[in-house]
C-alpha cells in the first residue's frame, strides 16, 4: 500500500465525489449521505470560524456517538482546528484537569447516556477558571438550517486550504502509570494512512454497514471507524452508548455486516440471553482489539456471533492505533492464537531490557503512525534517539511472522478495553482522612476481562466501611474506575525494595474468592 498525502478533509472529498448519495450515518431510523454529512459538517465549520475557532485551535468533543459529534469533529479537521477527545464518563474533576491540561479553546457537548448527565458535571465547573475557553456550547446549535452565503463559502475554502496532511488532526487522551491521562496528538497523515491499511486489510467495501458501538472519543472510533468508513465508503450505524441489547438491536434493524470491539463487549454480547431473540447472521467481519484474549474466548465469539472474519489486532492510541493485524484468510486457529503480521510502513522490534533485540521481550514500533512527539507537555521518555516507541508491552514473532502479546510491563488496568491508572484511584482513595494506605490492581472478569480491586488499610483506631469508601470516590472519578472488589487489610504486602507486592495482593484476593465459594 502506497501512503498518501492527504488530510482528513481531502479524504472525505474524494469520498463525496464518488458515492454522494449513498448513506453515511443511519440513527434512531434517520439517515444522511455523504453529501448531506459533508455540508453538515461545512455548516458547523462556519459556525465555528465565526466564534473565532481557527486553525491549531483545541476545542474538547465530549457526549455520545451521534451524527451531531461526527459533523463537528469533521468542521474542526477541515479548518484545521484540533479536536480534542473527551471521554464521556469524566467527572467534574476529570473534566477539569482535561481542560486545563489540553488548553481547550472552546467545548462543545452532546448527550450522555443518562438524561442530562453532561450539564449536570457542566453546572459543577467553574468555566470562568479557564481564561482561554471562549465558549461552550451543545453540538445541536452549531448546526443551521441555512444555506452558506457566497461569502461564507469563500471564508471556509481559504481555512480550508491552509490545512496540510503533516497538520494535527486529533487529539486523544490515554491512560498509563501516571496519575493522569495522558495527551498524544496525531497528524491527518497518520491517522489517514492507518485507516486506509486497516481497511485494506478488513476488505471493507461500500456495501458494507458497521455497527458503530466503539466510543467516538477512542481512537479506535476515529480511525478504524469514521475515517475507515470514508475511505472505504461503508455506512456507519451509530449506538449511542454501549448496551449490549442496544447493539443487537442496531445489527438486525441495520443488517449490519462489521462490528469492531474490544473483547469484553464481545463476550457480553455471546452471554446476552437476548442474542437468541436477536440475530446476528449478517455480520461478516470486525476487529477484535484493546486487551487480551484467550484462544478459547476468541472461538466462542466466533461461534456464537457467527463471525467468520473477525480479526484481531494489535495497537494503542499512540500508534494511531493498528500496529499488525491477522491475515484474512488465516484460520480460525491461528487467529486465536496471534494478533497478525505487522501492516505495511511500520516496523516492530522485540527487545531486552538493554535495548538489545531478543526472541521474548518488549515490543518497539517505528513508522508514520506513532505520534509525531511525545505526550502533549508531559517530559516523558518514550521514543529512543531513531523515533522507536517502546509501546510498554511484551511479546514476540512466531516462525509465520505473526505477533503473539505475552503481557504488560505497567500494571495498567484494561477494564472492557478502558485503560485505568491505578494511581489516578489511588490519589483519590487517600484523600479520605481514614485511610493510609491504598493500592487498586487488576483482577480476572469473565466479561470484562479484567475488573478494578482495591485494597486499603485504614489509619489505627478507624473503622473499615466499605460504602465510605465507595461514596468518597463517587463523582470524583469516572464510573468504570470505582473498584469493583475491596479488600481491607492490616498491612501491604511488599517485596524486598519495600514497594506494595501486587501479585501478592492479586493471590490473595483469589484465595479469598476461593474460599468465599
Amino acid at each position: 500500500m502506497k501512503l498518501k498525502d492527504w488530510t482528513i478533509g481531502e479524504m472525505l472529498n474524494r469520498r463525496v465525489e464518488k458515492t454522494p448519495q449513498l448513506v453515511c450515518v443511519r440513527h434512531q431510523g434517520q439517515t444522511l449521505t455523504w453529501q448531506e454529512i459533508d455540508r453538515m459538517s461545512d455548516k458547523v465549520a462556519v459556525q465555528f470560524l465565526k466564534k473565532g475557532i481557527v486553525k491549531g485551535s483545541h476545542v474538547g468533543l465530549w457526549g455520545e456517538n451521534s451524527s451531531e459529534w461526527i459533523s463537528s469533529y469533521l468542521a474542526l479537521v477541515k479548518i484545521g482546528a484540533l479536536p480534542v477527545l473527551l471521554n464521556i464518563c469524566y467527572k467534574t474533576v476529570e473534566m477539569n484537569y482535561a481542560l486545563d491540561y489540553a488548553d481547550l479553546d472552546a467545548l462543545v457537548y452532546g448527550d450522555g447516556h443518562f438524561e442530562d448527565e453532561l450539564y449536570d458535571v457542566l453546572k459543577e465547573m467553574d468555566l470562568e477558571a479557564f481564561p482561554k475557553l471562549k465558549f461552550h456550547c451543545h453540538a445541536k446549535t452549531l448546526v443551521t438550517p441555512e444555506e452558506l452565503t457566497e461569502e461564507e463559502r469563500k471564508m471556509l475554502k481559504v481555512h480550508k486550504k491552509a490545512v496540510t496532511p503533516q497538520d494535527e488532526g486529533t487529539f486523544f487522551f490515554t491512560s498509563g502509570t501516571t496519575s493522569n491521562p495522558k495527551g498524544v496528538i496525531h497528524t491527518h497523515y497518520a491517522l489517514v494512512n492507518n485507516a486506509r491499511a486497516t481497511v485494506k486489510a478488513m476488505r471493507w467495501t461500500e456495501s458494507d454497514i458497521l455497527c458503530l458501538s466503539v466510543p467516538l472519543f477512542h481512537c479506535f472510533g476515529i480511525t478504524s471507524s469514521i475515517l475507515a468508513s470514508i475511505y472505504s465508503g461503508m455506512s456507519m450505524a451509530l449506538v449511542g452508548f454501549y448496551r449490549t441489547k442496544g447493539v443487537l438491536d442496531v445489527i438486525e434493524e441495520e443488517g449490519c455486516t462489521v462490528i469492531n470491539g474490544v473483547p469484553s463487549t464481545f463476550l457480553a454480547m455471546c452471554r446476552n440471553a437476548y442474542l437468541k431473540e436477536k440475530p446476528t447472521h449478517t455480520l461478516k467481519s470486525g476487529i477484535i482489539a484493546g486487551s487480551a484474549f484467550t484462544a478459547k474466548e476468541y472461538m466462542a465469539i466466533c461461534d456464537y456471533l457467527g463471525m467468520p472474519y473477525l480479526q484481531p489486532s494489535y495497537g494503542q492510541t499512540e500508534t494511531a492505533p493498528c500496529v499488525t493485524i491477522a491475515d484474512y484468510n488465516d484460520t480460525l486457529e491461528e487467529k486465536a492464537n496471534s494478533v497478525g503480521h505487522v501492516i505495511d510502513h511500520v516496523s516492530v522490534d522485540i527487545r531486552n531490557d538493554s535495548g538489545k533485540q531478543t526472541e521474548t521481550g518488549e515490543i518497539w514500533v517505528k513508522g508514520y503512525n506513532v505520534m509525531k512527539n511525545g505526550y502533549y507537555k508531559m517530559d516523558l521518555q518514550v521514543k529512543d534517539d531513531n523515533g522507536w516507541l517502546n509501546t510498554g508491552d511484551n511479546g514476540y514473532f512466531d516462525a509465520k511472522g505473526d505477533l503473539h502479546i505475552v503481557g504488560r510491563k505497567s500494571d495498567l488496568i484494561i477494564r472492557g478495553g478502558e485503560n485505568i491508572s491505578p494511581l489516578e484511584i489511588e490519589v483519590v482513595v487517600k484523600n479520605h482522612p481514614d485511610i493510609l494506605e491504598a493500592k487498586a490492581f487488576g483482577v480476572a472478569d469473565p466479561v470484562l476481562q479484567e475488573q478494578v480491586a482495591l485494597a486499603i488499610v485504614m489509619k489505627k483506631n478507624c473503622p473499615y466501611d466499605e460504602e465510605v469508601v465507595r461514596n468518597h470516590l463517587k463523582g470524583k472519578i469516572a464510573n468504570y474506575k470505582i473498584p469493583f472488589y475491596y479488600m481491607h487489610l492490616d498491612e501491604m504486602p511488599r517485596n524486598s525494595t519495600g514497594k506494595i507486592n501486587v501479585k501478592a495482593l492479586v493471590k490473595k484476593f483469589n484465595m479469598e474468592k476461593i474460599n468465599e465459594g
